[in-house]
């Protein structure tokens, strides 16, 4: 009883390769969308700022 032969690794690295690109992709785009919410919710809160009297009329 022998062993089965093992794939060689070129065999495995396209399937590796494309797996580690969409982790990649997926993190960069929840990165990305943290930052743009980051930017929105800060320009609200400047033109709050702007915009607010800090005196009584």
């Amino acid at each position: 009883m022998g062993q089965h032969p093992q794939l060689l690794p070129q065999e495995h690295l396209p399937f590796f390769l494309s797996f580690i690109i969409l982790a990649i992709i997926r993190a960069i785009t929840i990165t990305r969308t943290k930052l743009i919410n980051m930017v929105a919710i800060l320009s609200i809160i400047k033109s709050n700022i702007l915009y607010t009297p800090f005196y009584r009329r």
